[in-house]
């Protein structure tokens, strides 16, 4: 018998390894799922991150506030944006281990010009090769559910997530068939209000991580008194890893509360940017950004397997492709607004105080969906109670 492996080629399942064999209890995630951990894992441990501000506007690279924050990190988010449209494709056209690869070789560049790169328009480009880095991930947290049961989505999804904290046709065919699968993807409501919500606060997220460094640099200048920020991200890494495990294993009814949920916890991630931004205190702003993480962590590791298990084709890599790429599209508009220089170039405290209010609004949105959705839903049940009733009267 042939069976479809993650490539898209058959093997034939007497040639497969024991541990690979596909079963009806569904063992033939555990050796892909462990070298996607491991593989996410590594690609992820990069201790020089947390200490990139300090060490751009540092005597090595010698650049002004101005230029690190206002000209160099936005070339990050355009070309986040910019990559992500043709990874996506590439990703459905090749699958999914080119674009791994890809991204591996994306990031060893990256490192090298962090190391020997000199001067703006140098580190400019460092940003761009990023851009790769992060517009291929969408095949590393797509890739696994190629190869799994459905069953095992919300597992293998927190899995994955917590240890990364060839088809031919022509392509006016490949992009009709992929508006089609659009179109049937976004027609479930739960799918569609899970990506609003990974959209919006995705957007939120990159801006956030993107110029914390610069907020904790005012805050306490790392030239003046030691930093934390490495401890900081692995202690924020750490702890998001344990609740996206856990969450992986909890049974909740996200149907009916989800959005109710994501209102709630939207309104926690406000309320910590906001305390990041006005209270003064290095301390403060570090504890403000665990609680942050933890709580994007664990929502986005919600979102996606609840998108994963509302999807009626397998399209992955098109839907988290799609959701990212608005977030990007939105993050786009919020730098050019109120980062990038062309725009309103504002200081980074207001900047902070602005990303507040948006993820308040994403709250507010959730809120009033959320309990249009519930009371909507137990009147249908009072109707369907009332008809049960009268047919037995």
């Amino acid at each position: 018998m042939e069976v479809q492996d993650g490539s898209g080629g058959l093997r034939s399942r007497a040639l497969l390894p024991r541990c690979l064999k596909l079963t009806p209890r569904g063992r033939c995630w555990v050796l892909p799922t462990v070298v996607l951990c491991a593989y996410g894992f590594f690609a992820n441990l990069r201790p020089s991150e947390p200490f990139l501000t300090p060490y751009l506007l540092g005597p090595d690279k010698n650049l002004t506030e101005t230029q690190v924050f206002n000209e160099i990190y936005p070339v990050w988010t355009y070309s986040y944006l910019v990559l992500l449209f043709p990874v996506f494709l590439a990703t459905d056209y090749l699958r999914y281990k080119p674009i791994i690869l890809l991204q591996g070789l994306s990031l060893i560049v990256t490192w090298f010009m962090l190391l020997y790169a000199k001067g703006l328009l140098a580190i400019q480009f460092l940003e761009f090769f990023y851009g790769v880095v992060t517009a291929t991930e969408i095949a590393y947290y797509s890739y696994i559910y190629s190869i799994v049961d459905i069953a095992l989505y919300q597992k293998v999804t927190s899995y994955c997530r917590s240890a990364a904290l060839g088809q031919k046709v022509d392509i006016v065919k490949v992009i009709k068939e992929l508006w089609k699968d659009f179109l049937q993807c976004y027609s479930s409501q739960p799918l569609l209000c899970w990506s609003v919500w990974w959209a919006l606060s995705t957007c939120g997220y990159f801006q956030i991580i993107n110029y914390v460094q610069g907020l904790w640099e005012l805050v306490q200048p790392s030239q003046n008194s030691e930093i934390y920020n490495g401890g900081v991200e692995a202690v924020s890494t750490l702890l998001g890893a344990v609740a996206v495990f856990i969450v992986g294993h909890i049974k909740a009814s996200w149907t009916t509360w989800g959005e109710i949920a994501l209102a709630l916890f939207s309104l926690f991630i406000a309320g910590s940017v906001y305390i990041m931004d006005t209270v003064r205190n290095i301390w403060v702003c570090y504890a403000s950004y665990v609680i942050f993480r933890i709580i994007y962590m664990l929502l986005i590791t919600i979102a996606t397997f609840q998108i994963a298990t509302n999807l009626s084709v397998e399209r992955y890599a098109l839907v988290f492709g799609i959701n990212t790429f608005i977030a990007l599209a939105l993050q786009s508009l919020l730098t050019f607004i109120v980062v990038d220089s062309k725009g309103l170039g504002l200081d980074i405290f207001t900047q902070f105080m602005i990303y507040a209010g948006y993820f308040a609004a994403i709250s507010a949105v959730f809120l009033i969906s959320g309990t249009y959705s519930i009371v909507k839903n137990y009147r249908r049940r009072g109707e369907m109670t009332e008809e049960a009733v009268a047919s037995i009267a």
